[in-house]
């Protein structure tokens, strides 16, 4: 049997939208740092990332409920929506003040978006298919993030950055368009209530994903670290294009990603998770170090493989420890955490690297910690599973 007999068509267009809205994302990350520092806001970069994970937690915290109580297509719709008039708001709002109020309410793409998608992913695919279709899912999305930074850098360039905006909104655009092709896998079972903006620790957190959820806080802060350090690291290096490191982090991530959700499926989701984490302690020793544009590459390939391994595995552990009907509030659950590790990298790397590559150790010493807290908590829940096997 091929693939697309085995996925189906819906499944290959949830693939599809996911590839340009995450190109529509990841077109600007390369530029931002620099954009905010022509603005007047160079003493603000940890904030690009901080502002947008704030609130694209904000919108986990009602995007898994309302995913499973108001359907999987209107959460893709509100994160695509924000996506492309975050695109715009960029060229109408040329302030720092105004850049920092777009940043943030471009993070709820994110807070709605991925929750709906993968949530729907998880409501077509069987269990014993999971962790390969979560990889084949972030491969196509992989696609998109290996693109945007390094073709944004170049147009950015050549172009200018309001040339750059206008793109990242066409493809929020086409994105969009997609969704309408979509078939919804969990109709509304009820209209929207005033009590449905209420926030309560029932409502968004699921005790059954907490160990996922952990790990997947403690591992993002080597992202949210590299992604508001690293251009300005690059730049100081001589690199052409300040985004070449993303661009070897997603392609090594691309490498791995597929097999990983196969290996996990077959030889169970913890000793995958434990191989992802090592790899990503392996990048932060390196980028501890980094001295020529040579180790960065290498760094940025071997961490590409770790969260390669890690984000299809971590989404398949949480769908696995969740019960069906509470599926969205699950994965949100994940995306909170997520967005929570990436924001406190960004915010806490721009401070102790203080635009000075001569602290470099310090951001990664820090980042090395966290992935010493992911091992010791997938180590906990695997001597959990040992004793629950007797």
């Amino acid at each position: 049997m091929n693939s697309t007999q085995t996925y189906g068509k819906a499944f290959w267009l949830l693939c599809l939208n996911s590839f340009f809205f995450f190109l529509s994302f990841s077109l600007l990350l390369g530029e931002l740092p620099n954009y905010l520092t022509q603005l007047g806001g160079q003493g603000l970069k940890g904030w690009i990332i901080g502002l947008f994970t704030i609130s694209a937690l904000i919108g986990r915290l009602y995007s898994g409920r309302w995913s499973d109580k108001f359907g999987r297509k209107p959460m893709i719709l509100i994160g695509c929506i924000a996506a492309a008039f975050s695109g715009l708001g960029y060229i109408l709002f040329v302030s720092v003040a105004g850049f920092l109020a777009i940043r943030f309410f471009h993070g709820f793409s994110t807070g709605f978006g991925p929750t709906g998608t993968t949530a729907m992913l998880s409501d077509i695919i069987p269990e014993h298919k999971r962790g390969e279709a979560m990889g084949v899912l972030g491969f196509c999305i992989q696609i998109g993030m290996a693109m945007g930074p390094y073709l944004g850098t170049e147009i950015a360039l050549e172009w200018g950055m309001n040339r750059l905006f206008n793109l990242s909104t066409l493809m929020a655009l086409v994105s969009l368009a997609l969704i309408f092709t979509l078939p919804e896998t969990l109709p509304a079972k009820r209209k929207f209530e005033g009590r449905d903006l209420l926030i309560y620790l029932k409502a968004i957190y699921e005790p059954q994903v907490l160990y996922p959820m952990l790990v997947m806080l403690f591992s993002v802060v080597l992202y949210g670290a590299i992604v508001t350090v690293l251009p300005d690291v690059c730049m100081h290096m001589g690199f052409q294009n300040k985004s070449s490191f993303m661009l070897a982090v997603t392609l090594s991530s691309m490498a791995v990603r597929i097999f990983a959700g196969k290996w996990s499926d077959r030889y169970g989701r913890i000793p995958i998770v434990f191989l992802g984490l090592l790899l990503q302690l392996i990048a932060t020793i390196f980028l501890v170090n980094i001295h020529t544009t040579s180790e960065v590459i290498i760094a940025s390939s071997i961490y590409g493989m770790g969260t390669g391994i890690l984000s299809p595995v971590l989404f398949a552990w949480a769908v696995d420890q969740s019960d069906p009907q509470h599926r969205g509030r699950a994965l949100s659950s994940l995306y909170i955490a997520m967005e929570a590790g990436i924001g406190a990298g960004a915010v806490f790397g721009a401070q102790l690297f203080e635009n000075s590559n001569s602290n470099i150790s310090l951001v990664f010493g820090m980042t090395a910690i966290s992935i010493f807290l992911g091992l010791l908590v997938a180590w906990l829940a695997w001597r959990k599973k040992r004793h629950e096997l007797g």
